[in-house]
């Protein structure tokens, strides 16, 4: 499995929505065996090119990206949240590249800061391999977004 592949734990996800009182309807970056919500948007059916909203009166979406496309991801989520009024809860790596892109957006963060939430993670995760627990935590440290929709 490659480094960008790896699967969100249940504990993980369950802590985050509880975190931040959300309960997502869609998982945008999954397949049928590692999906935390009842719909997902699988590789093949590629979410970057695909929309987010499922068709529920309270949509809100899970998206743990795969790594070699954070910056594609983290794009189209701001994208669905701007353009569709979506609620979005992202786990992102705090890496380079995240850090760079959210320079970049920093001033439309700010100006939606009570719309936008980041939160660290204060402690590495551990993310599955294909269900199974690997013996280490991740590379990187995380954060938690959050874009919430506009109501």
């Amino acid at each position: 499995m490659s480094h960008s592949e790896w699967w969100t734990k249940p504990e993980l996800y369950q802590s985050l929505c509880k975190m931040f009182s959300v309960y997502p309807t869609i998982d945008v970056a999954a397949n049928a065996e590692n999906t935390k919500c009842t719909k997902f948007i699988s590789k093949e059916q590629d979410a970057l090119k695909c929309m987010w909203y499922d068709g529920t009166p309270n949509c809100v979406a899970f998206c743990n990206p795969p790594n070699n496309e954070l910056k594609k991801y983290i794009k189209k989520a701001f994208m669905e949240w701007d353009q569709n009024n979506l609620t979005i809860l992202m786990l992102v790596p705090t890496g380079v590249i995240a850090r760079k892109y959210f320079e970049s957006m920093w001033n439309i963060f700010r100006e939606d800061s009570n719309k936008i939430l980041i939160q660290p993670l204060f402690t590495r995760p551990i993310f599955l391999d294909h269900g199974v627990e690997p013996k280490f935590t991740a590379r990187e440290d995380y954060m938690a977004i959050l874009f919430k929709s506009r109501q």
